[in-house]
């Protein structure tokens, strides 16, 4: 089963990279919406358009003062503005080889796996492998996906990533990539599911994305905690 990052259906994949960058793209989906139209996440109304223009929601408006505020120690600024065209436009925030993204990838992992006892118990469960998207599907594929390990123990859960044209791939998306997909994301809620023998199978190895994404997501936020974010950037 492959597991994606940045939601379930084609087209938020696509534009996964963008939503990331640009505070979940609240922004430029409200400008593009119809008038009138509301955007909802968490029962609380992200924007809206009034006349033309856009109005955004409290939830809106935390996320970008939230931005402003984590990027500043790294990019000298709060200014939101500033900070989108920097990340999307500073070339000296992006990779300049696929060698260069697997390595921070794998020692994210590694340094994940290490302050894993500190934060959970210690649980018996499969590793998990790092691995290239194969060239032939890199092209059209997501920034990253995992697969669960197999219920025998014959093959690892893996983290997969791509490195087509890693001059378009940013640095500071990478590590909470990693933490999403594999420890203490994706790779420790399945290879842990699967030792629950007490269980029914479709609990075990079902994939529910409501449940799965948000705790992808929530193991990007749960990063800081544990201390294992490299740089500001990240």
């Amino acid at each position: 089963k492959e597991v994606c990052a940045h939601g379930c259906s084609r087209g938020a994949r696509e534009r996964g990279r963008d939503q990331r960058v640009d505070a979940a793209g609240l922004v430029g989906e409200a400008l593009r919406a119809p008038r009138h139209h509301e955007y909802h996440a968490g029962g609380d109304r992200v924007a809206h358009r009034v006349d033309g223009g856009t109005v955004l929601g409290p939830q809106a408006q935390r996320l970008l003062l939230l931005l402003g505020e984590r990027a500043e120690p790294a990019l000298g600024t709060a200014d939101v503005a500033e900070v989108v065209d920097r990340l999307r436009g500073d070339l000296s925030l992006r990779y300049e080889s696929a060698d260069q993204i697997l390595t921070d990838v794998t020692e994210a992992l590694r340094r994940a796996e290490s302050a894993l006892p500190a934060a959970f118990l210690d649980y018996d469960i499969a590793p998990c492998s790092v691995e290239v998207i194969p060239p032939a599907a890199a092209k059209g594929s997501t920034l990253a996906y995992y697969t669960v390990p197999a219920s025998d123990g014959s093959r690892p859960g893996t983290h997969w990533v791509n490195t087509y044209e890693p001059a378009s791939r940013a640095r500071f998306e990478y590590e909470a990539l990693a933490f999403h997909e594999s420890v203490p994301g994706h790779h420790l809620q399945f290879a842990l599911g699967q030792t629950l023998d007490g269980l029914p199978q479709f609990r075990r190895f079902a994939y529910v994305t409501a449940f799965g994404e948000g705790w992808g997501l929530y193991t990007e936020w749960l990063g800081t905690i544990m201390d294992i974010y490299e740089t500001p950037y990240e």
